[in-house]
Parts: C-alpha cells; sequence; structure tokens
C-alpha cells in the first residue's frame, strides 16, 4: 500500500494523477495525522525545490540515493524503472521540483491551515479593490445600483423583478415595436443572476457585462457578453434560436447548458459544453461541439482547440470556488482579482514561468492563499502603495 501511495503521491505533484487517484490520495491523508504529516514532508521537498537543486549540483548515485530516502528504496526502484521506458526519472522529479503546485486541490488547504506558517505581519486591506454594486442600466441609459434593491423596476412596460435568491427576472409585455436593451454589469468579486423573458437564466461572473433585449422579438434571442457566464437557455416551441455573441465568439443554441469566459486580458476565450449541443463560430468556421467538448481560442496567434474536458471545473464558479490547472502565475494573479477582489503584480514577468494548479473557495481567507502562493514558490510578497507586489526572495 505504502508504495502505491508514493507513485500516486509523484504523479500528484508532478500533476499527472488522475481523478480516481486523486480521490484516493485524499481519503489515504485523512486516514491518520501520520499519513498528513508524510504527504506534507514530501510535498514541501517538492515544492520547495529542494529534490530539484541537489539533483542538479550532484552526481547521479547520491541523486538516486535522496530519491530513495525520500521514498523509500523500493518505491525509488519502481519508480525508475516505470520512467525508464518514458523519459530518466531525473528529468522527471526535476520537472516535479521545478513546477511551484499551489496545494489547494483535494482540500489540502485546510491541512496548511493546521501547520504553523509564519504569517508576514502586513495588512492586505489596503490592496482590497473597493466593493461595488452590480448594476443595471435601463434603455433610456438610467443605472440602477442592484445590492440590497428590493423595488420592482419597469422598463417599457416589462416587469423586473429583483430577488436576493434570484436575480433579476423579467416578465409581461413591452409597449411598441421597438427593440429594448438592458445592460447588467457585475463588478470585481461578484457574481449575478439573471433570468430573461424567455425562461433562460444566465449566471454572470466577476468583472462581465451582459447587453440583451427587455423581451425578444423575431427569428432568433440575440445577447451580446463581455467576461465569463453560465447559460441554461430556455427551449421554444418554435424553436428560436439563442445566439451568444462575444468580441470572438458567436454560440448558437436551441436549449442547453454551456459556459462562456470571453475576459480582454485573457489569453483565449473558450466555450464548454455541459448539455445538449451548441455550434460556435470563429474565423469563419463552424465547430459543432457535444457535452464535455470545449472549444478554446487563442488570441495571441488566433488558433482554435477543441477538446474534452471535466465540466465541473468551469462552472464550478457558480458555486463560489474556482478551479486551475497548470496555469502560469500571472494568470492566477488575475484569477485572484476577479475572485476576491485584490490587486496582485508581479515584480518580475520571468515569474510567469511559475506554473499552479488547485481550487479557491470564498470561505479562504485571502492573505493565507498569498501565503502559500509565495512558501510554495519561493516568492516574498510587499504591499507598495495599493497592490499587493510578489517578487523573488533575496
Amino acid at each position: 500500500m505504502k508504495i502505491e501511495m508514493d507513485l500516486i503521491i509523484v504523479k500528484f505533484l508532478n500533476n499527472q494523477s488522475t481523478t480516481e487517484e486523486n480521490q484516493k490520495l485524499l481519503n489515504w491523508i485523512e486516514e491518520s495525522a501520520q499519513n498528513k504529516s508524510y504527504f506534507l514532508s514530501i510535498q514541501k521537498l517538492y515544492v520547495a525545490g529542494k529534490v530539484n537543486r541537489k539533483l542538479n549540483a550532484c552526481e547521479e548515485a547520491e541523486a538516486r540515493q535522496i530519491l530513495d530516502t525520500i521514498l523509500g528504496e523500493e518505491a525509488s526502484i519502481k519508480i525508475r524503472h516505470i520512467q525508464k521506458r518514458k523519459r530518466n526519472i531525473f528529468t522527471y522529479i526535476t520537472s516535479a521540483a521545478a513546477v511551484a503546485l499551489l496545494m489547494l486541490t483535494l482540500g489540502i488547504y485546510d491541512y496548511y491551515k493546521d501547520k504553523p506558517i509564519q504569517f508576514a505581519d502586513k495588512d492586505i486591506k489596503v490592496a482590497v479593490i473597493k466593493s461595488q454594486s452590480p448594476t443595471l442600466v435601463l434603455s433610456d441609459g438610467r443605472e440602477v445600483a442592484l445590492s440590497g434593491l428590493k423595488a420592482n423596476i419597469e422598463d417599457g412596460g416589462v416587469k423586473i423583478e429583483n430577488e436576493e435568491s434570484s436575480g433579476l427576472s423579467y416578465s409581461g409585455t413591452k409597449e411598441g415595436t421597438e427593440v429594448k436593451y438592458n445592460t447588467l454589469k457585475i463588478p470585481i468579486a461578484s457574481t449575478f443572476q439573471i433570468t430573461l423573458s424567455d425562461g433562460t437564466k444566465i449566471w454572470l461572473n466577476a468583472e462581465s457585462e451582459l447587453r440583451y433585449p427587455v423581451t425578444f422579438t423575431g427569428k432568433e434571442r440575440r445577447v451580446y457578453l463581455k467576461g465569463e457566464a453560465y447559460f441554461e437557455v430556455a427551449k421554444q416551441k418554435d424553436k428560436t434560436p439563442f445566439i451568444v455573441e462575444t468580441k470572438k465568439l458567436t454560440t448558437k443554441v436551441l436549449g442547453t447548458h454551456f459556459n462562456v469566459s470571453c475576459y480582454d486580458d485573457d489569453a483565449s476565450h473558450h466555450v464548454t459544453l455541459s448539455e445538449g449541443s451548441v455550434q460556435v463560430g470563429v474565423n469563419s468556421q463552424q465547430v459543432l461541439l457535444a457535452v464535455g467538448d470545449q472549444i478554446r481560442y487563442n488570441q495571441s496567434n488566433q488558433s482554435i482547440v477543441t477538446q474534452q474536458v471535466d465540466v465541473r471545473e468551469y462552472n464550478s464558479w457558480i458555486d463560489g470556488q474556482t478551479w486551475f490547472h497548470n496555469i502560469p502565475l500571472n494568470e492566477l494573479t488575475t484569477m485572484i482579482k476577479r475572485f476576491y477582489g485584490l490587486k496582485l503584480v508581479l515584480q518580475d514577468e520571468n515569474l510567469s514561468s511559475l506554473r499552479f494548479s488547485g481550487k479557491l473557495l470564498k470561505s479562504y481567507d485571502p492573505k493565507e492563499i498569498i501565503e502559500l502562493i509565495t512558501e510554495s514558490a519561493g516568492l516574498e510578497w510587499n504591499i507598495i502603495d495599493d497592490a499587493i507586489v510578489l517578487s523573488k526572495k533575496n
């Protein structure tokens, strides 16, 4: 059993473990304090880069001895035997040590909370971006702050209700033939739900904006998105298509569930399908997605990739958590800014080469998240003006 768990731990630290192996590892860690301590001791060696530095500084025989000490001789031999058919074990271990893994996946954050981490005596409040209310822009240009709003709103004869549990909902028939649009704007560190006049439910993520008709008319139901949103599109008897238009992608459906992410400052835009089927138009191409498919559009080189993914990783933000897999540090800092409303800056662009995997929960203390990032990657953080600046340790 120990050898098997050693193999899973190494795969986990190298970001190569399966979902089943991850769950098995978590169950094993929870079995005893000894298992927990054993895992943390190995993990600390990896993320601190100690193994990497020693492998670079010693002969092969000594490097093997280090590996034997960490995992036990029998497990080390087995790993080397497995890896011999693929690539050199030292390349394998070195790459694992060189990539800093933020151990929030599998609830490892909770185990770290029990450790006596020395938190820096710094107040992060100055880096918290001022909280704002979600805002509804009516067809005549009036702006309505939605936080705490209990009174109903009316726009062109259409009734707009704002409920704390379900967000905005539209009902009634508009006056006249002119198509009237509303725009819903969501600030940093917030999410919001809306039900359109056709019954379609939409969840908007932080720093997002949705423009839509107060009621749908004609042969299509078209909305315009900036940022990120999850859609549960209501089916229509006349099969009127529902179209989500972004700067780079156009997604067409009849009735289905899917997530669209199209932040301007993200490296790629993507559509991820949870239920039904969708047709995505990009670069004059039309791509049909099946359940579990994701299409990604790279903004820098305009390439398109379609792949199967775990859709839960891309819509979990609805439930107050967000997953990330092998992303560079600059993308993680952007994610933290949107999720917690914290302004993070990298002192050196080269720090973006550090990559992280894990998850964030709204219930996590943002300061502890910053401490975990810096400790695992050998960095330090300081408050400069109104931002948290991450830099290499001196």
